[in-house]
């Protein structure tokens, strides 16, 4: 991204882009990596754990959202870079990461345009609000790639979706369509027409349904009432399985096995022109 495109007061950090508007009570959080649809290496998860951590703390932040760079949420992780030497995906990072989003203390918005693929539906499926546009999808590609389920989606995906549709997700790699997200309950509605997110959404009020007058309330009182709706989930429970589904994460990126798997698979994606990763 060209520098001189950051808006005043915002930062432009390992392909994150993030600051405030509306007077500061929304923090932006936008994956700005559009050559490769926003997928993610190490660092960017190391810059969004960071993020997370700044708009919990700041006073005057009442919520996150979190969006991506010319028309799409991401392609998930990079997989050239999970292969490479390079910009690795660091177990810890990554763990962190998806706890930051599990007990976010302040309203978590997600803007979902185009692809939502691989790691990133089961970060989208703790945010407290999901909206789509109509070109929306989310799929998770774990057996294509022949990987592990991550992001606790065995317990969050059947809590959204249901039984049946998480199956077909996980174990068969259906595709939700933003039409089906809302019907299903995991996304809370569809935006029609275009979102303006270049350089940012300039005023997400505008846009972003139901978040004017959520900002109207006194943020004690959103973060008590966030913590009373949250409250009866068992965190001990999805961190043992987050960091049961990481450790066999990180055996499966030593395999022979994955790294043939991701290569038949980019080449297969290229081919369909879906992100060259």
């Amino acid at each position: 991204m060209d520098t001189s495109l950051i808006p005043p007061g915002f930062t432009l950090t390992n392909h994150i882009l993030y600051g405030t508007t509306n007077e500061g009570q929304v923090m932006h959080l936008k994956l700005q990596r559009p050559d490769k649809k926003n997928a993610m290496y190490s660092e960017m998860y190391d810059t969004m754990n960071e993020v997370m951590l700044l708009a919990a703390k700041d006073p005057l932040v009442k919520a996150l959202l979190i969006y991506g760079a010319q028309g799409n949420l991401s392609a998930g992780n990079d997989l050239k870079a999970a292969l490479s030497s390079q910009k690795q995906r660091s177990k810890e990072s990554f763990v962190k990461m998806f706890w930051d989003t599990v007990t976010f203390p302040k309203p978590l918005y997600y803007l979902v345009q185009g692809c939502c693929i691989g790691v990133v539906p089961p970060l989208v499926a703790y945010a407290d609000f999901v909206y789509c546009t109509e070109d929306a999808y989310f799929v998770m590609p774990f057996m294509a790639l022949n990987l592990a389920t991550e992001g606790m989606s065995p317990i969050t995906f059947p809590e959204l979706v249901g039984r049946r549709k998480a199956a077909e997700m996980i174990l068969t790699d259906v595709t939700l369509s933003a039409k089906e997200a809302v019907a299903k309950g995991f996304a809370n509605g569809i935006i029609k027409g275009s979102i303006e997110t270049e350089p940012i959404i300039g005023d997400p009020t505008k846009s972003i349904p139901g978040l004017k007058k959520l900002l109207q309330a006194e943020l004690g009182t959103l973060m008590r009432a966030k913590e009373l709706m949250t409250q009866g989930r068992s965190l001990e429970r999805l961190q043992s399985v987050n960091k049961a589904e990481m450790d066999v994460v990180t055996e499966i990126y030593k395999s022979q096995l994955f790294k043939d798997t991701v290569d038949r698979y980019m080449k297969a994606a290229i081919n369909k022109g879906n992100p060259k990763l």
